[in-house]
Order: structure tokens, then sequence, then C-alpha cells
């Protein structure tokens, strides 16, 4: 029964982003705070009356309990005072539809707290400090955001011209490596061509002398016959 009739915290929708925000910045979300009485605050008769207080005779309106001693002429009348205060205050407590007029408010002043006649003034809320910072930090978050995309666009435009500096090396690196590959066809033709040249000119050599060394054998045994 505890679990079914206590009221649960509702969170804000958009993920609970708000939430978590209020929550950070200390905002209360439970509905409004009860507040001690201030000096701003105007009251009428009858909510003096059921706060406690009672008007002397310089219509200055003090707690029951700090009334001072009046003289002794006039403790009668202040006593039938007092007794009339607390049978209006008796009455007061009763539900009524009527309302009390407005020339019935009237001003009074106690200790710490000083009220005025009239109409209640409204009360700044409690919350308008922090609602007031929280605009400050998302004011804060918007400069942010757009500091952060500036430096992000920077990046993006850094980062593409770097991989424009990339491709450009690239490109010549590949014609430079195509021209090495080139001289390096060229060279590799070169030799070969060298290497089979060196080859018939070794074998025309090795041709001679050998031609040369049959002749020469050929008159040294005709040589040696003729000597015989």
């Amino acid at each position: 029964m505890k679990a079914a009739t206590e009221k649960k915290k509702q969170g804000l929708p958009y993920g609970m982003f708000f939430t978590h925000m209020f929550h950070a910045l200390e905002v209360d979300m439970t509905g409004e705070v009860r507040e001690k009485p201030k000096e701003s605050k105007e009251y009428n008769k009858k909510t003096l009356r059921l706060m406690g207080f009672m008007q002397n005779e310089d219509g200055e309106w003090v707690k029951k309990g700090v009334v001072t001693p009046q003289k002794g002429g006039e403790g009668g009348l202040d006593s039938k005072e007092e007794n009339d205060d607390e049978e209006a205050t008796e009455t007061d407590r009763i539900p009524t539809t009527t309302r009390t007029p407005m020339g019935e408010h009237t001003s009074i002043s106690f200790p710490s707290l000083q009220l005025g006649s009239s109409s209640r003034m409204p009360a700044p809320s409690p919350h308008e400090p922090r609602l007031n910072s929280l605009e400050a930090s998302m004011d804060e978050i918007k400069e942010e955001q757009k500091r952060l995309g500036k430096t992000m666009e920077d990046m993006v435009t850094s980062m593409k011209t770097g991989f424009d500096d990339i491709k450009k090396l690239l490109t010549a690196h590949t014609e430079r490596f195509g021209t090495l590959d080139k001289d390096m066809r060229a060279l590799k033709h070169q030799v070969n061509n060298n290497i089979h040249v060196a080859s018939n000119v070794i074998q025309d050599i090795v041709n001679e002398f050998k031609a040369t060394s049959a002749e020469l054998q050929t008159f040294v045994q005709k040589s040696a016959e003729d000597v015989v």
C-alpha cells in the first residue's frame, strides 16, 4: 500500500536531458517551497489574528506574548480588547464565504517583520536565481557549441588540405617511380645487349684461337717431317 500511494518523481522527456541538467544545477523540482515571512510581505487583520498577533493602543501589531503591561487605569480596557481579539480569531477560523474587505487591511510592525497594508505582493520565486544560472549556463553551452563547431570546421579543412597534399605527393612519387621503372628497364636491356655482344666477341676470339692452334700444330708436324 505504501509503494502504491507514494508519489513518484516524474522525469522530463527528451531522454531526461533537462532533468539531469536541473539536478546538476540543483534546481528544486518538487514544487513550491514554504518561505518564512519577509519584510516585503503584507497581511490583513484576519491573517494577523490567525498568526497570533494583536493590535495595541498605538495601532501596532505585536505578538500576544510580547505585549507590554499597560498602565493601571487601562488594564480592564486592554483585557476587554484582548478578549474581543480572541473571539474574533475564533470567529475567523470558522469557514465562511464572506471575504475580508480591502479597507480592513492595515500596516503593522513587529520584530524582524515589517508588514504593510492592502494586497499581498507576489514574493520572488526561490527558483529565479537558479533559472537565471540555468539560462547563463545554456548561453555558455551555446557559445561552447559554436566554438566547438568552428574548431571542427577548421579541423575538417586542415584534414582535407592534408589529404590533398598527400594525394599530390603520392601522384608525384608515382610519376617518379614510373620514370625510375622505365630507366631500370632501359638499363636492363642495355646490360643484356652488352652481355650478348661480349659473348659474341669472346666466342669469336675462342674460335680464332682454336684455328690458330690448329694451323700451328700442322706447321710443327710439317717441319718435323722435313727435318727427318
